[in-house]
């Protein structure tokens, strides 16, 4: 039997029945091994053969640890080989499976973040704009406190004898500044409502525009991530499972040595869409290189908080325009009773 009968031997249905690349061209582990015991083989073949043919010229000192014909030391050593084969491929293959099923964890744990960071952010945005309404509301209810204080002043100043046609300046005086005072806070309140519209809309954009970056620094991550579907599957090695398990899992029409996926996603690239409100876009499309459970729970994340402060923003909104239109109707109620006041005192002295 010749060295390339062995190797034919030992390589039996395998797929290295090809000439082995040189072990410096060699980058995976298992290629590696294999061509070290490759090579250990043809060595140990070849120094057998020769010895086996010098062996009735030579004295054998260690008979016990040396097989009488070339077929069984061949035998001996191929089974050998094959024993550290197996024990190597095995060890890869644990590590293929421990090594699948971090990143498992990591894909699982790395999906946490996206909810937690935009939660930061939206909790910034949220204590910002809250600081700025209340601002805005400090410094109209100053000028409005100020204002009533006028209204009531001249409320005091509208006397009976005022009525009277020798004082009229004094009345028509009074009536001016009175309606000085209500273009006043009519310019107040309008300028309040107006600023209050433009900053809610002015921090809409602005969260809409932190969120996208945040939201395209994160996808950058995610995709830079290894994940479980670009690593070799290995051989599936079951654990060990009650008879329940194994009955739900057939019943399922799962193969018993197959591992149960609990969750599975395409994970192709996508185009998520960007923020919007009111049927207009604020932000751009985010392209993705490809998918993962991170990418899906960034824009779920994203877009649950969006809609919560639009739903807040929208509800301040609606507040001061009601406050707007409740304010300018106490106004207008007042305005009337001032005219009907100025009307009964002009009445007291024979004039309507």
């Amino acid at each position: 039997m010749t060295v390339m009968d062995v190797y034919k031997v030992y390589s039996d249905d395998e797929d290295d029945e090809a000439e082995p690349q040189p072990v410096g061209e060699a980058t995976h582990l298992l290629d590696i091994i294999r061509r070290g015991i490759d090579d250990c083989l043809a060595g140990l073949v070849a120094a057998g053969e020769m010895f086996y043919k010098q062996k009735n010229n030579r004295k054998v000192t260690r008979p016990q640890a040396l097989q009488d014909t070339f077929d069984e030391f061949y035998q001996v050593i191929v089974d050998k080989l094959r024993s550290y084969r197996a024990q190597c491929e095995e060890y890869h293959n644990q590590c293929l499976q421990e090594f699948r099923d971090q990143l498992e964890r990591l894909e699982s744990t790395a999906s946490l973040l996206p909810r937690l960071v935009i939660r930061e952010l939206v909790d910034g945005h949220l204590a910002q704009l809250k600081a700025k309404l209340a601002e805005q509301e400090r410094l109209f209810v100053a000028q409005q406190t100020a204002l009533e204080q006028q209204k009531q002043a001249y409320q005091r100043e509208l006397r009976p004898p005022l009525g009277h046609p020798d004082r009229r300046g004094e009345l028509e005086a009074l009536d001016r500044k009175e309606q000085q005072r209500k273009e006043q806070f009519d310019e107040c309140l309008q300028q309040h409502c107006t600023s209050v519209q433009a900053l809610l809309k002015e921090q809409r954009r602005e969260l809409a525009n932190n969120m996208h970056a945040l939201s395209a620094e994160l996808v950058q991550l995610f995709d830079s991530m290894l994940v479980v579907d670009e690593v070799s599957k290995g051989k599936y090695i079951p654990p060990r499972r009650t008879t329940s398990e194994l009955l739900r899992q057939k019943k399922a029409g799962i193969p018993l040595d197959q591992k149960v996926e609990l969750r599975s996603i395409d994970r192709a690239a996508k185009k998520w869409p960007g923020l919007s409100s009111h049927g207009r876009a604020l932000t751009v499309d985010i392209l993705a290189r490809k998918s993962t459970f991170g990418h899906l729970q960034l824009f779920q994340a994203r877009n649950d908080a969006f809609q919560e402060m639009e739903t807040r923003i929208n509800g301040w909104a609606d507040a001061t325009t009601r406050k707007k239109d409740t304010l300018g109707q106490d106004e207008q109620r007042w305005t009337a009773t001032w005219k009907r006041s100025l009307q009964s005192l002009k009445g007291l002295y024979g004039e309507h």
